[in-house]
C-alpha cells in the first residue's frame, strides 16, 4: 500500500467492485505500512479477509481491531533472521490465537541459507505445541535458481516437512500453465500497492485499470495464460487454476490449515 492512499480510499476502491470478496493482504510486511491497522478495520466491515505476516512488528494495535469472524485465516511465516528470536515469534502468534484466530498456516521457507535448522525450527515448534509447515524458496541465491536448482540433499530434508501437498506438487512437477485457460482476472485479482489490478502476479504489466480509481473491468470468462510457470498460490489454493480443481483445493486447505 505504497499509493498514498488513505484507508478509506482503499475500502471504497474495493468496495466499487460490488461483489462479495475474500481479499488477501501480504507483502513485504503488511504491518510495516502507514494506517495499515485502520485500512484492516475498514475492509473488515464489507469483506472476509486473510492476512500473510512475518510477526516482526508489534500487534496489539491490530489485536484492538480484528475481528476474527472477518478475518478467518491467516498465514504467518517464520523469518528466523528478521525477528529477535523464535520465543518472540510463538509468543506473537499464541496471542493472535488468544484473541480468536481460528485458522492459521506457520510456515517458513526452505531459504538455501537455513535448511541445515529446519529440523531444530520444526522441533522447537512442536514443543509450543505448534505445526510449522515449509515451503520451497522460489528466486534466485548466490548463482542459483530456486526450486529448480535444489540438491537432492537438500530435498530430503525439505520434503518430509513439506506437508502443504500443492507445494510439493510444484516441486515435483512444476505447474506449466502456457496456453491453458484460468479463473485469474475472472476468479481472482491481484492488486499492487499502487492499487493497479492484473490478473495475477504473472500478468502484473498487463492492467485491468486501478482499484484506487474505480475503473476495473473483470474478465467475463477464463482467458489462456502466457506464463511459463504458475507460482501464484492463491488462485491454486482457491481451485480456480487448469491444475487443481476447486474440491481438491478445499480438501488440501483443511490438511494444511490449523482449524479450518
Amino acid at each position: 500500500m505504497e499509493s498514498g492512499a488513505t484507508p478509506n480510499e482503499w475500502a471504497n476502491g474495493f468496495r466499487s467492485l460490488n461483489r462479495p470478496l475474500f481479499i488477501t493482504i501480504d507483502g513485504g510486511e503488511p504491518f510495516l505500512k502507514p494506517d495499515f491497522v485502520r485500512t484492516v478495520e475498514l475492509l473488515q466491515q464489507s469483506f472476509f479477509l486473510g492476512l500473510a505476516t512475518s510477526l516482526t512488528v508489534d500487534v496489539a494495535e491490530f489485536l484492538d481491531v480484528a475481528n476474527f469472524d472477518r478475518i478467518p485465516r491467516m498465514l504467518l511465516s517464520y523469518h528466523p533472521t528478521q525477528i529477535e528470536s523464535i520465543e518472540l515469534f510463538i509468543s506473537r502468534v499464541k496471542s493472535l490465537i488468544r484473541q480468536g484466530l481460528k485458522a492459521y498456516i506457520l510456515n517458513i521457507v526452505a531459504y538455501p541459507s537455513i535448511i541445515a535448522d529446519l529440523e531444530n525450527f520444526r522441533k522447537r515448534f512442536q514443543e509450543a505445541g505448534l505445526k510449522i509447515h515449509v515451503t520451497r524458496f522460489v528466486g534466485q541465491y548466490q548463482d542459483k535458481y530456486y526450486p529448480d536448482d535444489y540438491s537432492k540433499e537438500e530435498l530430503d530434508i525439505i520434503l518430509p516437512m513439506m506437508t502443504n501437498p500443492i507445494s510439493r506438487m510444484q516441486v515435483d512437477n512444476p505447474f506449466k500453465p502456457m496456453g491453458k485457460r484460468c479463473g485469474a482476472g475472472r476468479q481472482f485479482i491481484w492488486v499492487a500497492a499502487n492499487g493497479n489490478v492484473s490478473r495475477c502476479c504473472h500478468h502484473s504489466d498487463k492492467s485491468m485499470g486501478n482499484i484506487l480509481r474505480h475503473g476495473v473491468q473483470l474478465n467475463d470468462h477464463n482467458l489462456p495464460c502466457d506464463a511459463e510457470q504458475c507460482t501464484s498460490f492463491q488462485p491454486i489454493e482457491r481451485g480456480i487454476t487448469p491444475f487443481v480443481s476447486r474440491s481438491e483445493a478445499e480438501r488440501h486447505a483443511k490438511e494444511f490449515y490449523t482449524n479450518l
